[in-house]
């Protein structure tokens, strides 16, 4: 279906087509926000999807972006930058800066600034939301092309600039997708089965304090040791999405580039910004929000996401009929936590038992920094699994960090409308 469309089978498609169910979710929900009827005009969907891809500089998802602009009757002029487009788009830098870097900084004022500006500039709630969606949907898809390692698709004029020497696919190492682990590695796989294995059988009594401290302090341990600032702690070696470089390509679509990831536990500008306590406003808030102002979304949103999150195979690298809740949920977790977003009834321990450093480091570069991310990165965690493991891990960055920009976006708007 996606090749009868668009008369190609795109890279980042054959990529997460490692996992079909979630493929077809996915494919339906982009299809909808970028074709379906609605609000907002065709080319400002997809020059929206443009300025988000740029604020995470993923050469990609830009390009694929303009040519999708281009094909649904967009100004070619406008592709040289906010300079060259209406100002009701341009208004939209701003919002987009902190979706894409430190979401929770998004206030009702920013929503009262683009609904009560100057006529030219001026939003409506509805298709804010419809603005909120497609920001958060391109932020996460290109997190998923860096920690992908999505390549460029061959019309790009930089397709062909990387180095032959090194593979920059992170499904290219063997032809079956799959390593042939270690002794050692294979010891690995056993003691995280093992820890699992003893979460599931000996659930731990956790009071609602125990549970705010141990979340604190992983808050606090992923802000320390880990990309302290913006700066790595290993050799930033090829880009895994594209060749470095291009400042000025993205420079043109956002306002502040420097802009970016600031640890939560470390806001002191912002501290009167309190942690995010999830069930304040939940996923169930934010789903009834985009079914009252954006017809059809919700559904297509909760149904992608609840796919990610329950996506298994009942394997583990070279073991099967495993049970891999308390490690998914584990994932999904530390993403939101490093966002500031608590959820009361999880025991936060259950990240440090189960994530190793490594993974970690992978967790936090693709949801952070995703510019950042690098083949040693990628290579760094799990050197027993297969690639297609890794590329689940990846689906379920993109849906959990996805979900952190909705939650805090739509809470925001909400609080601008009461």
């Amino acid at each position: 279906e996606s090749f009868v469309q668009n008369c190609r089978l795109e890279h980042m498609v054959m990529v997460m087509g490692l996992h079909p169910q979630y493929l077809q979710q996915f494919l339906e929900t982009n299809d909808h926000l970028l074709r379906s009827s609605g609000a907002l005009p065709y080319e400002y969907r997809s020059y929206i999807a443009i300025m988000a891809a740029a604020r995470h500089q993923c050469t990609y998802l830009v390009h694929l972006m303009e040519v999708q602009f281009l094909l649904q009757g967009g100004d070619r002029e406008w592709l040289r930058g906010l300079d060259h487009v209406p100002a009701k788009l341009r208004a939209l830098s701003e919002l987009n800066k902190l979706l894409a870097h430190r979401p929770w900084l998004v206030t009702a004022q920013h929503f009262k600034n683009l609904t009560e500006g100057e006529p030219s500039t001026r939003w409506q709630h509805s298709h804010l939301v419809q603005v909120v969606v497609l920001l958060c949907h391109f932020h996460s898809i290109a997190i998923f092309c860096h920690g992908a390692g999505v390549n460029l698709e061959l019309d790009h004029p930089r397709a062909h600039a990387f180095h032959t020497t090194t593979s920059t696919s992170p499904r290219s190492n063997t032809s079956s997708g799959a390593a042939t682990p270690k002794i050692a590695e294979i010891g690995d796989v056993e003691v995280l089965m093992e820890r699992m294995r003893k979460l599931q059988e000996e659930e731990e009594d956790v009071t609602t304090e125990e549970r705010s401290r141990r979340f604190e302090i992983e808050k606090e341990e992923a802000s320390h040791g880990l990309l302290p600032g913006s700066k790595l702690h290993f050799p930033l070696f090829e880009s895994m999405s594209g060749p470095v470089g291009g400042a000025a390509y993205f420079a043109r679509y956002v306002q502040e580039p420097d802009f970016s990831y600031q640890d939560f536990a470390k806001r002191d500008a912002h501290a009167e910004i309190p942690t995010y306590r999830a069930q304040d406003y939940s996923w169930d808030h934010a789903f009834t929000v985009m079914s009252s102002y954006y017809n059809g979304v919700a559904e297509l949103l909760d149904e992608k996401y609840q796919t990610a999150y329950n996506l298994t195979y009942k394997t583990l690298a070279t073991r099967d009929n495993v049970d891999t809740t308390s490690l998914r949920r584990a994932i999904w977790m530390y993403v939101h936590c490093m966002y500031g977003i608590m959820y009361d009834d999880y025991n936060y321990s259950e990240v440090n038992q189960l994530l190793e450093r490594p993974l970690k480091l992978y967790i936090k570069t693709v949801s952070c920094f995703p510019e950042q991310t690098t083949r040693a990165v990628y290579d760094g965690f799990w050197k027993q699994f297969r690639h297609s493991e890794k590329v689940h891990v990846n689906i379920m960055l993109l849906e959990a960090r996805m979900q952190v920009g909705l939650l805090y976006g739509l809470r925001a708007l909400t609080q601008c409308v009461r």
